[in-house]
């Protein structure tokens, strides 16, 4: 410890000389460093593409059918945002407050540290105009259109929409009971708590659950709604939704750039925003399992009588002229089943 802080000792007492605040240097290493390692990535991937092409024009390697799904590659960039910046910074003064509370070090070395500034990016959310227009252009992939949908008129998490199963289908409502990632795989809601969420639009269960019967894999209960092509194991991975929806927005008109600013998540933010005054809050923070008030939570799981048909007229009112005809004809890509 004593080299280290000597040595910052006189790196920040150079700067001092040449009237450089060590602070402003600090944050300028930070990311002058972060820019380099980000370099040395992108170099590495690019010489892997080539080296990869190189090895196919030798025939030492043979070329992927056009429609073969491509590695993902996991690149972990340095955030931009202030707030995913400080997330990081947290990450290790916690653990460094700890250890100088236990006396494990002898000074606390998070003291005076400075903190990224800057404005969170404000979700956008469609109006209602637009979110009925993205649903009737040509979708790629139809289980996408069908996940959108589902959370607009529900705003339901996109891991809940994943994990659906046919066990989760109701006459008229989801049983949401678990969540999914791709690091836990299947795991319980965000809260730990399972909920009922209402559907009054019996044609979107109706999809749901032909959705279901198309699964190339299991035909049961434990089957998921929103399978996966390849895998038995797992549903279909998010980014369709997000993919998919990015595409129809940019075929409603909208410009490539406004697109960037729209999320799946931004559905939970839409349907929140149209429903809270139609619902009181306890009933709109029971749908979409969002508990962030203590009392809240304690009442949130008594449903008074009235209160069910209070949410589904709701929904009626705000979503039910936004859905055509309440139905989706599938089309599913790379796929050979059909309805049944």
């Amino acid at each position: 410890m004593t080299g280290l802080k000597t040595e910052s000792q006189k790196t920040e007492k150079l700067y001092r000389i040449n009237n450089i605040p060590f602070e402003i240097w600090q944050k300028r290493s930070l990311e002058e460093k972060a820019k380099e390692e980000q370099e040395k990535i992108d170099k590495a991937l690019k010489e892997e593409i080539e080296n990869k092409k190189a090895e196919i024009a030798a025939g030492r390697q043979k070329q992927k059918r056009k429609n073969a799904s491509q590695r993902k590659l996991i690149i972990i960039r340095f955030p931009k945002s202030a707030k995913r910046k400080n997330a990081i910074i947290q990450a290790g003064t916690i653990l460094l407050t700890w250890a100088f509370h236990k006396e494990i070090i002898d000074r606390n070395i998070t003291a005076g540290i400075t903190w990224f500034s800057g404005a969170s990016q404000e979700h956008q959310i469609l109006s209602p105009e637009q979110a009925a227009a993205v649903f009737k252009v040509e979708w790629k992939d139809e289980r996408a259109k069908l996940a959108n949908m589902l959370a607009m008129v529900t705003g339901i998490r996109a891991g809940e929409i994943q994990v659906l199963r046919v066990q989760d289908l109701g006459k008229d409502c989801l049983y949401i009971r678990h969540s999914w990632n791709r690091i836990d795989g299947l795991k319980t809601t965000k809260n730990n708590e399972s909920r009922t969420v209402e559907v009054p639009f019996p044609g979107l269960l109706k999809d749901l659950l032909n959705l279901a019967r198309q699964n190339p894999h299991i035909q049961s209960m434990d089957g998921y709604v929103f399978w996966a092509e390849k895998s038995p194991d797992k549903p279909m991975e998010q980014d369709i939704f997000l993919r998919d929806f990015k595409s129809a927005l940019v075929k409603t008109g909208m410009s490539k750039e406004s697109v960037k600013l729209y999320t799946f998540h931004g559905w939970r933010h839409y349907f929140t925003s149209y429903m809270r005054d139609r619902i009181n809050e306890k009933l709109l923070q029971n749908q979409v399992g969002h508990k962030t008030i203590q009392m809240l939570n304690h009442y949130s799981g008594n449903i008074i009588s009235g209160d069910k048909e209070r949410i589904r007229q709701a929904q009626l009112e705000v979503f039910g002229g936004l859905l055509p005809d309440n139905t989706v004809g599938f089309k599913v890509v790379g796929s050979n089943y059909g309805n049944n």
